[in-house]
């Protein structure tokens, strides 16, 4: 009997933590952004509409980074979503707003190719639909941000 409570709750802990995964993964996104001030810069910029010939080199690539790690989690999400172990629901916690910038679609048409063809169609829809369009938890990141290009100059 003791051995069965603790198969079934391994099983509960292995099976339950998908939903909480992703708002853990986002929680780290944002840790990010709030301890690297170059990449809560790049951020702020990033939803005003700067592109790639904006940056330097060595910040793209920060940049760039920053954004392949979002990229592979959606692209995580997906695959748990394909697989039953997610709900819809998943893809509400990603902020798409950040998604939508030109900046990180800069990014994501150079580094496509390296993404499933399937993952491609869905993401490239997912991001592109009304559902989306301007909304985001990402959305009000540049108000929550101290004014850092005033301060500093990169």
């Amino acid at each position: 009997m003791k051995q069965s409570i603790i198969i079934l709750t391994v099983f509960f802990f292995a099976c339950a933590p998908p939903q909480q995964e992703v708002s853990y993964q986002i929680s780290e996104m944002y840790k990010m952004g709030v301890e690297n001030e170059k990449i809560a810069y790049i951020m702020s910029h990033a939803y005003k509409g700067i592109r790639k010939s904006d940056l330097n080199e060595t910040d793209y690539t920060r940049f760039w980074l920053f954004s392949l790690m979002g990229l592979r989690r959606i692209e995580n999400i997906h695959l748990q979503y394909k697989n039953g172990f997610l709900s819809e629901d998943a893809f509400e916690r990603i902020g798409m707003g950040f998604y939508q910038t030109p900046l990180v679609r800069e990014i994501w048409e150079e580094r496509k190719n390296g993404f499933e063809p399937e993952f491609v169609t869905f993401y490239e829809a997912l991001r592109d639909g009304e559902k989306w369009k301007n909304s985001s938890l990402l959305l009000y990141w540049p108000l929550l941000m101290p004014r850092l290009d005033q301060k500093y100059i990169f």
